[in-house]
């Protein structure tokens, strides 16, 4: 009985053994799948990354020049209304001396009238009102 016994014992040991290489050749499979499906996914999101990277960097360059051609649009538009500010501020200085030159009375008295009023508005108003707030 000891060697059918034996034999039984020999030949469970040789079907745990083949079952533990059947194991281990499915787990060996099983990890390689992984790495490859890990090499995939991992070349998938560099490709990803990249297009992501190039489609921002086309379109910060993109905002740029719209920037650019904005700034030069606002920059050319304020010069040419400082021009033509500078041009009526100068026909104005014109126009001014030739009226005190042809007007001196009515030229002294627009000037304590402009004065006056300038003394009113940023002094606040009048005494009374300055009296009142207190």
């Amino acid at each position: 009985m000891s060697t059918a016994s034996e034999k039984k014992m020999r030949q469970a040991k040789k079907s745990a053994g083949r079952a533990l290489e059947e194991a281990q050749s499915a787990v060996d499979h099983s990890v390689e799948a992984g790495r490859a499906k890990i090499e995939e996914t991992k070349g998938q999101l560099g490709e990803a990354k990249e297009q992501i990277t190039k489609e921002a960097s086309e379109r910060l360059r993109e905002l740029r020049e719209g920037a650019r051609r904005g700034y030069e649009r606002a920059s050319g538009a304020l010069e040419e209304r400082y021009g033509r500010a500078r041009k009526t501020l100068g026909d104005l200085a014109d126009d001014c001396g030739t009226y005190v030159r042809d007007h001196p009375a009515l030229a002294i008295g627009a000037a304590t009238m402009a004065g006056l009023l300038a003394g009113l508005l940023l002094r606040g108003g009048s005494s009374r009102d300055r009296g009142r707030a207190s």
